[in-house]
């Protein structure tokens, strides 16, 4: 994921940027609510008896933060117009940020230039930070326009780095309200494939989404309210916690008051907190250990029902611990594929070596439902090596789904031998993937900005001329020819780049549009400075056009889209199930 540039990086970007050289309606956005736990149905028998019976998660689910900021990079697509309300809070942000300062040589550059020029646009940042995230957890951003500016487009553009403070729903005042919980920066992602002849399309020019743009810098404390207030049941749920997860002496559990218990993630759960809270709240409360064995014996007993809840039950069992492994380990045979399943996923997760062949088993298993989560579960067990043969056959097939999976757990368990990853400057990455299958191009858009080509070895078909339809990219090369020439039209000035001359393979010409136009040490351009989004809408245009003979994929809408009603998400190509 990109992280978040220090302002006085953004100071040198934009005095180079300006040495070379409302947004319509505004769809107000509705952050989804937490759930309301006034009036709760009937605690289903699988959570009889545990934390979640007792206690809820207080003000589970999202924070919605807010902020203003100012993108940079748009050539003359941006905006002079500052608001009232705003300005004075942006001339002090640059400001703090050097700009105008004889010091730092940006005196020719003032707050008041850079607000007035139409390279820059002031915009609202919106998201959401999911319940318990620990600190420098990443989450999407989505930016807009601010009402009644003028900003044309924010494709090209960087936001500079800003606060994010918790709001209600409406608009913060900026700078003041709650304290910050997060900052927001880095390289907008506008949707690629908008019809820019298409007028009511082309509204979505003006927001976009930082993609893992932002990080959290306050943590929300965990906290477990009781439904019914009572000092002994707090101290019981507080002890069982500290009993099943806390390593040492330091307990992380605290019951403050009858009605509260305070949860600090331990160090070994921050990577996977989400997982970690599930289990907190599937906790059985049971001390004795008849009691225990007789509650597990009756979960496992559930796993072969018809409609059972496999995996609030497999939670369950997983919360309890590794003395539920020989309770589940007849059940890896069972005839019924969610019982077999699911047991042998949590007897994997509690240590338990033998669940690894069942779990396996159903990562290959076509038509099968399960045979996703079975993919992705073998992320979590690097060391279960017979799945590298599965995982890497499921590489050469025919399904894009299931090889995608594949290659996220593959990469997730740092498999070299298929993997090969180029860095394209801080933008994002671009994996060349070893196979032997149909070549296909997959576009992330949510928490990284990553590019994903499978066939390590593919070139680019000549002969070839291809031009953008805004002529933002030029490509072409001759039917003999071993290098092709590759340029951009620069948004500052509106001329057009010097070219590079590339090898014709599809890494080298991602890397060449993505990286920046800097100089490396010995005075060589490293690249053409195109943002991610605009390399994936170059991409799929050459994919469309037959130039990289490939299938483009994009990764299904992100979950900000679950969160902000009418966010700037892509919904094409079609990303289908096979």
């Amino acid at each position: 994921m990109p992280n978040v540039t220090p302002f006085r990086m953004w100071v040198l970007l934009l005095v180079s940027l300006l040495l070379v050289g409302g947004c319509g309606d505004e769809k107000k956005k509705k952050v989804a609510s937490d759930t309301d736990a006034s009036e709760l149905p009937e605690v289903p028998r699988h959570l009889q008896g545990t934390v979640a019976e007792f206690a809820r998660p207080a003000s589970g689910g999202y924070m919605p933060v807010q902020g203003y900021g100012l993108v940079i990079g748009l050539g003359d697509k941006g905006s002079p117009e500052v608001p009232a309300s705003l300005r004075r809070y942006f001339e002090q942000e640059l400001a703090r940020a050097d700009f105008g300062s004889w010091v730092h040589e940006t005196a020719h550059v003032s707050p008041q230039r850079v607000l007035r020029d139409r390279d820059t646009a002031v915009v609202e940042a919106a998201g959401a930070i999911p319940y318990g995230a620990p600190k420098g957890t990443r989450f999407d951003i989505l930016v807009s326009c601010v009402p009644q500016t003028s900003t044309l487009s924010l494709d090209g553009g960087f936001l500079m780095p800003c606060e994010l403070r918790f709001t209600f729903g409406a608009s913060v005042e900026p700078g003041r309200g709650s304290r910050a919980y997060g900052h927001a920066g880095g390289e907008l992602f506008v949707n690629p494939f908008v019809d820019p002849t298409d007028a009511n399309e082309v509204i979505k020019f003006r927001e976009g989404i930082l993609i893992g743009g932002g990080e959290v810098t306050e943590e929300r404390p965990v906290k477990l309210i009781l439904r019914e207030p009572d000092y002994a049941l707090a101290r019981s749920i507080r002890d069982r916690i500290n009993e099943r997860f806390r390593l040492g002496n330091e307990p992380i559990a605290n019951a403050r008051s009858r009605a509260i218990i305070d949860i600090t993630v331990p160090p070994q759960w921050r990577a996977d907190y989400e997982h970690f809270i599930d289990l907190v709240l599937h906790l059985p409360l049971l001390r004795h250990p008849g009691e225990w064995e007789a509650r597990g014996r009756e979960l496992v007993e559930q796993f072969e029902l018809p409609g059972a809840a496999h995996h609030d039950i497999a939670l369950t069992l997983e919360a309890m611990g590794p003395q539920v492994i020989p309770l589940l380990r007849p059940l890896y045979a069972s005839t019924h594929p969610d019982a077999a399943y699911h047991a042998a996923r949590t007897g994997l997760r509690l240590g338990d070596d033998a669940g690894a062949g069942v779990v396996v088993r159903f990562a290959g298993m076509q038509d099968s439902p399960l045979q996703l989560p079975a993919i992705h579960e073998l992320a979590r067990h690097r060391n279960v090596f017979t799945a590298t043969d599965v995982l890497h056959r499921l590489l050469d097939g025919d399904n894009a789904l299931t090889r995608i999976a594949a290659y996220e757990t593959l990469a997730a368990r740092g498999d070299a031998e298929r993997i090969q990853r180029l860095s394209v400057g801080e933008a994002f990455t671009v994996d060349l993937v070893r196979t032997s299958g149909a070549p296909v191009i997959y576009a992330t858009q949510s928490e990284r900005s990553h590019l994903v080509v499978f066939g390590h070895d593919l070139s680019v078909v000549r002969p070839l001329f291809f031009c953008a339809p805004d002529e933002l990219l030029t490509v072409n090369a001759r039917p003999d020819a071993e290098t092709i020439t590759v340029y951009r039209k620069v948004p500052i000035t509106g001329k057009m780049s010097d070219a590079f001359y590339i090898e014709p393979n599809v890494g080298t010409l991602l890397q060449t549009l993505g990286n920046r136009p800097l100089r490396d040490k010995t005075g060589r351009i490293l690249g053409l400075g195109l943002t991610y989004g605009q390399v994936i809408r170059m991409t799929h245009l050459l994919c469309e056009g037959g130039h990289i003979p490939a299938k483009f994929i994009l990764q299904p809408p992100p979950a900000l889209k679950r969160i902000y009603e009418d966010a700037a998400t892509v919904e094409r190509p079609e990303f289908t199930s096979e």
